[in-house]
């Protein structure tokens, strides 16, 4: 989390912790054993999270503090072996992210029934792959440059640094873990504490009002991402519910059946309203890659620079030495095989009709596009995760931007007048599939910067590092499957419900897919509801516009998380802003205390319990989720461990109340505790 002291203060460079000249083990097997662990432990965290709210969180850290703690236990550990876990480990997390914002919408659009495993594995894998290897030949120049800070690799070098002085950091995510575990407990498992409060009333021809949000993985998430981000998810919830909403209530009039509530999130759910947010999203997206061109070209540069200097690198020193470069080119070579086959099995019968022609002019087509965009998405995300951090890099508007430029490549080529029906949705689904493998990518690039950065600050060997990442990814890529399918039998995705009687509140959401699959079923079948689109557009753009006018000032609204606040429910919307307002009061105490005279270094202490133990209360709550999706789909029921019934709703609201208050407090506190 960013705020004014982290603004202020100037950026420490360290010489290495251990270096060039001492070699310690790095690859051991109890380390293999601990990324095994840790990995599938926080990519079915990490899954959970992105598809109920559609953010993630970068597990890094808590996988630092973790492996340290664990790794303790070994007389003869060292930090460089910690490093190498927390690599591979936040590499699979991360991986878990790029096919979360993408696949799933194979399911939403009716294309899946459940997400098939060999093919969401290749996809992963061949996504992941291709990810550290344009990673590689960008490391050098862009660890050197100095304005690129990696704030979260900057973070974890720093953690592991304190590792060496026997912190005991792993109490703060044990705290929150537990937390987190125990309420989401009552909340999703028991049923006796409520997510979420909504109250609404008919005035007129329409409905008013609006609601609130208790989960504790999103308060947590919500502490990470910090008050910017929020306070425009914030301004987002009210434009949809307070505006749009009753606006198209008034347009479209309401259901003659209901309650309400039942019609304001009709309006909101059928895409009605929901659309707005797309255009947001689709013009926050664009702005990105348009203020990207030059970061881009830069990247690319750093690449072919990185190419020109590989000759030297046989007499760099060790903890300057990569991958060779010529694996990184025939590497490349061989992913065009499995991507060929990827391609071909979602090339249906129902898209070639006509010719051969058609097939290879498709086939070629894709393949190039696959490994560019995969490349150019991968520059992109490399260099801006070094200026603004893993949790701003826009992978979800590089996976939107990727999509839709395919789409209508594609819609081009199939002649977009003979799509139609079942055809139609054979041509989004196979645009889909390859904004997965750009997706997983980008994903894999933008959390291998901030690994190598960590493993600059260390004195760690960059090619084990590398090596370590591909173990990361397969690993990711082999859990991802059945973790999705174990969650959408469970609790059901968007509007798929796989079993009767589901309860629709506890849905996941899956916002990312959702507007993938709005976009690509919208190009092909030529239904967009443009005055719907256009309306977020020019919300998206005036964003664009406030901030440009404003940058002196340092005003700034995020058309992403604007269009993230009218996408979201509400519920999960103001669950991110009370954790936004917690960050925001510890701030601006942290703030007040440097003015007193503190010391930098107890400030930074408190900062940095904050951000584990929220980092800790997210993971708790999310593999709570996991774990209790295993009883719910084993009974086919989301209410199989409930303890109340449906009476029991108001009462429930009100204690979810409490509870967050509650939390709120208690988080505040105990980071302040310094201890």
């Amino acid at each position: 989390m960013s705020g004014p002291r982290e603004q202020k203060r100037d950026k420490i460079t360290f010489e290495p912790l251990i270096p060039a000249s001492q070699s310690l083990p790095e690859i051991t097997f109890r380390v293999i054993i601990l990324t095994i662990i840790l990995t599938t432990f926080l990519t079915a965290a990490n899954a959970y999270l992105g598809l109920k709210v559609g953010l993630t969180i970068s597990a890094s850290i808590p996988a630092a503090v973790m492996a340290m703690a664990i790794l303790r236990l070994f007389k003869n550990s060292n930090v460089l072996e910690v490093n190498i876990v927390q690599t591979a480990t936040s590499s699979g997390s991360a991986l878990a992210s790029g096919i979360i914002f993408s696949i799933p919408a194979l399911i939403l659009m009716h294309y899946w029934q459940s997400f098939l495993y060999w093919e969401t594995v290749l996809i992963a894998c061949v996504g992941g792959y291709l990810g550290v290897l344009f990673s590689i030949p960008l490391r050098r120049v862009l660890l050197t440059d100095p304005g690129l800070h990696f704030p979260e690799g900057t973070a974890v070098g720093n953690v592991l640094r304190a590792s060496v002085k026997k912190s005991n950091d792993v109490g703060y995510l044990l705290w929150g873990g537990g937390v987190g575990a125990v309420i989401s407990f009552a909340q999703t498992g028991l049923k006796v504490v409520a997510e979420s409060a909504a109250l609404w009333f008919k005035a007129g021809s329409t409905v008013v009002g609006f609601g609130f949000g208790f989960a504790p993985a999103l308060i947590g998430a919500g502490y990470i991402i910090g008050p910017v981000i929020c306070a425009s998810i914030l301004l987002g919830a009210l434009l949809c519910w307070l505006v749009f909403v009753p606006a198209l209530g008034l347009i479209i009039g309401l259901p003659e059946t209901g309650t309400p509530t039942d019609w304001a999130y009709y309006i909101w759910s059928t895409e009605k309203a929901r659309f707005i947010g797309v255009g947001v999203l689709l013009a926050g997206g664009i702005s990105i890659v348009f203020s990207l061109i030059k970061p881009m070209i830069i990247g690319v540069k750093a690449s072919l620079t990185a190419i020109k200097q590989a000759s030297s690198n046989v007499q760099a020193p060790r903890t300057d030495r990569d991958v060779p470069i010529t694996f990184v080119f025939w590497g490349t070579l061989l992913l065009i095989i499995p991507v060929y086959f990827i391609l071909d099995h979602a090339l249906t019968d129902q898209l070639m009709t006509s010719s051969d022609a058609l097939y290879w002019k498709t086939l070629s087509l894709t393949i190039i596009y696959a490994l560019v965009a995969s490349f150019v998405f991968s520059c992109i995300c490399g260099y801006m995760v070094g200026l603004v951090g893993s949790s701003s890099s826009p992978i979800s508007a590089m996976t939107l931007s990727s999509v839709l430029i395919i789409s209508l490549i594609l819609f081009f080529v199939f002649g977009g007048h003979t799509l139609f029906g079942e055809k139609a949705t054979a041509a989004a689904a196979f645009a889909i599939v390859i904004g997965g493998i750009v997706a997983s990518a980008s994903a894999i690039a933008n959390d291998t910067m901030q690994d190598l950065k960590a493993g600059q600050i260390v004195g760690a060997t960059p090619w084990k590092q590398q090596v370590i990442l591909l173990l990361g990814v397969t690993i990711a890529a082999a859990l991802t499957p059945p973790v999705l399918n174990l969650l959408l039998n469970a609790y059901g995705l968007g509007d798929v419900l796989p079993h009767p009687g589901m309860d629709p509140a506890h849905v996941l959401s899956a916002p990312q897919a959702q507007v993938l699959t709005s976009i690509a079923t919208g190009v092909f079948s030529q239904n967009i509801p443009w005055a719907l689109l256009s309306t977020g557009l020019i919300l998206g753009f005036s964003a664009v516009a406030f901030n440009w006018i404003f940058k002196k000032k340092g005003w700034h609204l995020s058309p992403i998380a604007i269009g993230t606040g009218i996408y979201l429910p509400i519920g999960t919307c103001m669950s991110l802003v009370v954790g936004g307002i917690i960050a925001f009061y510890l701030m601006r105490n942290l703030n007040r205390r440097e003015k007193a005279g503190e010391s930098a270094e107890k400030l930074d202490k408190v900062e940095h319990n904050g951000m584990l133990l929220n980092s800790g209360m997210v993971a708790g709550a999310a593999l709570m989720g996991v774990f209790l999706a295993i009883p719910f789909s084993i009974y086919q029921d989301p209410n199989a461990l409930a303890i109340v019934g449906p009476d029991f709703m108001g009462t429930s609201e009100i204690i979810g109340l409490i509870v967050a208050i509650g939390l709120a407090k208690w988080v505040y506190s105990k980071c302040n505790s310094e201890k």
